[in-house]
């Protein structure tokens, strides 16, 4: 990915067998996907756990904890995330093109997420407060 720095790794899926290369000193930082529990275990390896099948995050670096605190910006657009979908009928859920859909939340957190990387591209810099 062109955001990521130098000495950063991202691997959609990493096997436990390249564990290794979470450890190297040369590596600065990396987002990694796994499937296998021993790297749970791991405590001094991620500073934040996302398990995508307990809907858990888990801030490992009490540094980050107040970093990593959702600004009135965050609070605002999930409200509004919140709102769209509550106001739906449930048979609208999963129709194309309707606010409060699938498809429009997709839409959303892209918007969201591709607004705080041309924000970090352009300054150079990620500011969490």
């Amino acid at each position: 990915m062109s955001w990521f720095f130098q000495n950063s790794l991202f691997h959609p899926y990493l096997s436990l067998q390249q564990i290794d290369l979470l450890k190297n000193p040369k590596v600065d930082s990396f987002v990694v996907g796994v499937s296998n529990a021993l790297y749970c275990q791991q405590r001094n390896t991620a500073h934040v756990l996302v398990e995508v099948s307990k809907e858990k995050i888990s801030i490992r670096d009490e540094n980050l904890t107040r970093a990593l605190t959702l600004s009135t910006a965050d609070l605002r657009f999930t409200d509004y995330l919140v709102q769209h979908v509550t106001e739906l009928k449930p048979s609208c859920l999963f129709t194309v093109g309707w606010d409060g859909s699938e498809e429009w939340i997709r839409a959303q957190f892209k918007l969201y997420i591709l607004s705080l990387l041309s924000s970090i591209q352009h300054t150079g810099r990620l500011y969490l407060h």
